[in-house]
């Protein structure tokens, strides 16, 4: 469904609603107006959902399985209460709030402005972060978490001690003199992330299958 147009696409409700390709081929929804509203939908078996060059779309309470969502230069993205496959956010401004994530699921966001909140992902899942610029790596990201472990992101802090913390992903960006030990991450897509940041000292620390 290529949407070109603002519109609400309203399914009476997630479950019984479904959007099947019937094979993995082409996105469910190409979305290239402003002023979209996606809501309701069971999602099947498509390369997901690409939004591109947009403004003030939201998309909630749907079940997207499998494929990705691409959000590429666009403006006021939202994504709340739904059930989502891996997330690619290139220089957007979106905000993800209250989503699940399934297994191998995850969010990398590319030079955006994004708000990430009260997210919980499966085995592999978390939150990448990648840009060229220390502004890239400045995000709102809060009470998210990978199988119920809290993923920390913390910004602009110094001299902290982060010891035998339960810890699900760990983000540090513009930060110094940290010392992280006694830690075990395990099925993070990246464990640890570190971003122009100094004399941080890692430790002691059980990594694995990440």
């Amino acid at each position: 469904v290529i949407v070109g147009k603002s519109v609400n696409i309203i399914g009476e409700n997630k479950t019984g609603t479904i959007l099947d390709r019937t094979y993995y081929g082409g996105y469910a929804f190409i979305i290239q107006a402003n002023d979209v509203v996606v809501t309701n939908f069971t999602i099947r078996q498509s390369d997901g959902v690409d939004i591109y060059g947009a403004k003030n779309v939201t998309i909630y309470g749907c079940i997207i399985e499998g494929g990705t969502i691409i959000c590429d230069n666009s403006q006021n993205i939202v994504f709340f209460d739904n059930e989502l496959p891996q997330m690619f956010i290139e220089e957007s401004t979106c905000s993800v709030h209250n989503n699940s994530f399934i297994n191998y699921d995850y969010i990398h966001i590319w030079r955006s402005d994004c708000s990430i909140r009260n997210n919980s992902f499966g085995y592999y899942g978390g939150i990448e972060i990648r840009g060229w610029y220390l502004e890239d790596f400045i995000q709102d990201i809060e009470d998210n978490d990978i199988l119920g472990k809290p993923i920390y992101y913390f910004l602009n802090q110094s001299g902290m001690v982060i010891d035998n913390w339960d810890v699900g992903q760990l983000i540090l960006v513009n930060c110094n003199d940290f010392e992280i030990k006694n830690l075990s991450i395990s099925y993070a897509s990246a464990a640890i992330e570190i971003a122009y940041s100094s004399n941080i000292n890692i430790t002691e620390n059980a990594i694995s299958n990440s």
